[in-house]
């Protein structure tokens, strides 16, 4: 047995226990979920490394987006949507839920920004974007986002991507978003939830202490990026020989491939996926 293969069986069985895991802490709504979510993304990230080594970033896209941005235009292009809400170029910028690292590395080479710091609570995740992309201006750490591990007014731009769904308490997130920027900083936010908890967030954000300066419900846009990515994805995950066939239902879901449950939820428009400009605001200190 080849060690992709063996080393896909051993994965596809934590896979397995994070994907029911998951399904009980919702259930449950206690602190244990974000364990749960940690499990699962270093095992995706450890699964990834194994299978996918081009795949470079854990978002479902936005469309349009040029084909001369590259096989993963569509995941980049959601960081272009964002930056057109707040500019980048010489602000120090934190991206709290890097992922794979690779929106990190575009907001530093695509937008010119001074510093990019990603932040993660997957180690996994963060060593390999280590190993893919840290340099000049560019740096990944682990931690948590309801406790971030910089001090005040460290940062003019937060950028969060479809990680906040994932968090136990969105408020405390929120709060220390705020504490990290500066009086004029910006936190631009993007993610989904079930159309029942919509109002839940826009409360969260309302008694943040933000200032909503943008608003969008972007779904079309992230519909229109999973029909125009579906072939790439499939393309690779059926190419992944070491996969065995039980596995793939739930990376096709995880993929938003179309057909699955995450495309249906989002075609259907039983999950809404929205897009914020929030300023940080009276109340935060000055840039130093």
């Amino acid at each position: 047995m080849s060690r992709a293969v063996s080393g896909s069986l051993r994965l596809a069985g934590r896979l397995a226990l994070a994907r029911g895991g998951l399904k009980l802490a919702r259930a449950l709504g206690f602190p244990v979920r974000e364990r749960g979510y940690q499990v699962w993304y270093d095992t995706i990230s450890e699964l990834s490394e194994l299978l996918f080594s081009d795949f470079h970033c854990m978002n479902y896209g936005y469309a349009p987006a040029p084909e001369s941005a590259g096989p993963e235009r569509h995941q980049l292009g959601l960081y272009d949507y964002l930056a057109l809400q707040a500019p980048l170029r010489d602000k120090r910028v934190l991206e709290v839920g890097s992922g794979r690292g690779g929106g990190a590395a575009h907001v530093l080479h695509a937008h010119g920004a001074r510093a990019v710091t990603g932040l993660d609570l997957s180690e996994r995740a963060v060593e390999a974007s280590r190993a893919r992309f840290d340099g000049a201006g560019l740096r990944f750490v682990p931690g948590h986002a309801a406790a971030l591990p910089f001090g005040d007014s460290s940062f003019d731009v937060l950028i969060n991507v479809e990680s906040s769904h994932c968090y136990p308490d969105v408020a405390a997130f929120l709060a220390e978003a705020r504490r990290v920027l500066v009086a004029e900083g910006v936190l631009l936010l993007a993610d989904f939830r079930h159309r029942e908890e919509v109002g839940d967030l826009e409360a969260q954000v309302a008694q943040s202490g933000f200032k909503v300066g943008y608003q969008r419900d972007i779904t079309p846009h992230v519909v229109a990026a999973l029909e125009a990515d579906d072939a790439r994805k499939r393309n690779l995950i059926d190419s992944g020989s070491a996969i065995p066939d039980f596995l793939r239902r739930p990376i096709y879901h995880f993929a938003g491939c179309k057909g699955s449950p995450m495309y249906e939820d989002f075609r259907s428009g039983r999950r809404v996926y929205l897009a914020f400009a929030l300023a940080a605001g009276q109340g935060r200190a000055a840039a130093s």
